[in-house]
């Protein structure tokens, strides 16, 4: 029998704490940095929007062009940073590049969006130029925004199904930042620093992320140094990671209808919303925090549930269907006298003294985003095979799912409200949910 000697002992005690620190230390420096980017990211948005509804107007086509433009690049991002971080030796050292990138362009935005469209044209007010413009202008950072996801989930090494309840932790915390970048910038850094100071300021607070990240970069460098920085052979796959031509058909129906049907809810509620509260450029960033902090909330249920073997996927994805259903179809028939009993039409006229409330209303009516989002996870989890890598498995989805945020808002703020109005469009969207989350 072999014994171990106590300095043996001791020594092995020593390497488990240190390698448990520097994972502790690993994880929190990529939390905070996902927090700052939801952030940043987030302010980037409500400055943006500001200044196109100084352009086109502020009513519910300039907020649909806006979520548009952004959804768009964020889609395009979420391929190239899918195929980038499966070519790449040095995940960090992307992100690190991305996000000086998006912090110096965003510096330069305020100008480039006022002048753009008096470069090009100063009289034509036809939307669909205004979308085309500023799309391009802002493709750069909504790309390099949308790449960071796929990035970090290579930078944590996920793969298989474990890589559901991974995603719903960080993705959660990047939109938990994301909530807090809308309120803080709204109603707070706008009214004080004003628009050009606000990109200022979030610029300056983004490149935070590449100090945070330094740490892990020269970790990275002298794991990684004797390899380029991308190999340009194809990825080898797993076999049994290859998706039959059905499922992935399936998998990417699936994807663009779910993302269609969350950003079909955004444009609906801010219609709704709008009735009630008035096209006020406040009414935007409350209902997109409200429906950030649901989502975030949305992810880490998802997450937890991906975690809880002894109920079967199916019954859960139903479960939540069911739930957002439920809560969707209520919503719609709740009497406008409650709404007048509560003091609706008082309370407008004390904006923003009564941002409590309309952010309680707004989180109340956008419930069902709670149960959407967390099933999100779920759908990971089902389309995943086991062995693929994680940042292959979330790019996927999420370009496919962005997509569909992209026509979301796009076909329903610009074709299904005008044509059958609120009702005809809202519950049919929920309808499609059990479609886009069962393979």
């Amino acid at each position: 029998m072999k014994f171990e000697s106590s300095s043996d002992t001791s020594m092995l005690k020593i390497n488990q704490l240190m390698i448990s620190r520097y994972f502790v230390l690993y994880g929190s420096l990529i939390s905070i940095s996902l927090f700052i980017s939801g952030a940043t990211s987030l302010s980037y948005q409500i400055v943006w929007q500001r200044i196109l509804a100084q352009e086109i107007g502020v009513d519910a086509i300039s907020v649909t062009i806006t979520v548009a433009i952004f959804m768009l690049g964020l889609a395009f991002g979420t391929y190239v940073g899918r195929k980038l971080s499966e070519l790449t030796f040095r995940p960090i050292l992307l992100y690190f590049a991305f996000e000086l990138i998006i912090s110096f362009y965003a510096l330069e935005s305020y100008s480039l969006l006022k002048e753009a469209r008096g470069f090009f044209f100063s009289s034509v007010t036809v939307y669909y130029y205004d979308f085309i413009l500023y799309a391009c202008v802002l493709f750069i950072p909504t790309c390099l925004m949308g790449a960071g996801v796929p990035i970090i989930m290579k930078v944590l090494g996920s793969n298989g199904k474990a890589t559901s309840s991974v995603f719903g932790l960080i993705y959660g915390i990047n939109l938990a930042g994301a909530f807090a970048g809308t309120l803080l910038t709204s109603f707070l850094v706008v009214e004080k620093f004003g628009l050009s100071g606000s990109l200022e300021l979030s610029a300056y607070f983004n490149l935070l992320i590449p100090v945070l990240i330094l740490p892990l970069l020269w970790m990275e460098f002298k794991a990684q140094r004797q390899k380029p920085l991308f190999n340009f052979k194809t990825p080898t796959t797993p076999k049994n990671a290859v998706f039959s031509k059905s499922k992935h058909l399936t998998m990417v129906i699936s994807a663009i209808l779910y993302g269609f049907v969350t950003l079909s809810l955004e444009i609906i509620m801010f219609r709704v919303l709008s009735n009630y509260f008035g096209t006020r450029s406040i009414i935007f960033p409350i209902l997109l925090a409200s429906f950030l902090l649901n989502m975030a909330i949305g992810e880490w249920i998802g997450a937890a549930l991906c975690r809880l073997k002894k109920i079967s996927l199916n019954f859960k994805i139903l479960f939540l269907y069911a739930l957002s259903l439920t809560v969707l179809v209520s919503l719609f028939w709740i009497p406008e006298s409650y709404l007048l009993d509560i003091g609706i039409n008082q309370r407008i006229a004390r904006i923003p003294r009564e941002l409590p409330f309309f952010f309680i209303v707004t989180s109340c009516a956008l419930l069902p985003v709670i149960f959407l989002s967390s099933l999100f996870p779920l759908f990971i989890r089902s389309s995943a095979t086991e062995n693929e890598a994680g940042e292959t498995i979330v790019g996927r989805i999420l370009f496919y799912s962005t997509i569909g945020n992209f026509l979301g808002a796009t076909i329903t703020g610009l074709i299904l409200l005008p044509m059958i109005g609120t009702m005809g469009t809202g519950l049919p969207r929920v309808c499609l949910t059990p479609n886009s989350v069962t393979m």
